[in-house]
């Protein structure tokens, strides 16, 4: 057996493999989906209809799950 093969891999190269991978294709995941959105149109698209104030939402602490379902289904 040769003397290369018998030596054992550091902790740490087995460590960052599998993050170098997550990084490298998160990476390229939102490479991909920024480029996709540049060239479908969709960066127009948030110009056009840009909201001028900070969006709140709506919340209405009446209208829950539980409550909706219990009237559709009929259910208490």
């Amino acid at each position: 057996m040769n003397e290369a093969a018998s030596q054992d891999i550091p902790v740490w190269v087995v460590v960052l493999i599998p993050f170098a991978f997550l990084v490298v294709f998160a990476t390229t995941w939102c490479l991909v989906m920024w480029i996709l959105s540049r060239v479908s149109g969709w960066s127009r698209l948030m110009k056009s209809f840009d909201l001028a104030e900070e969006f709140l939402g709506f919340q209405n602490s009446a209208c829950s799950r539980r409550s909706f379902t219990s009237r559709q289904f009929g259910k208490t």
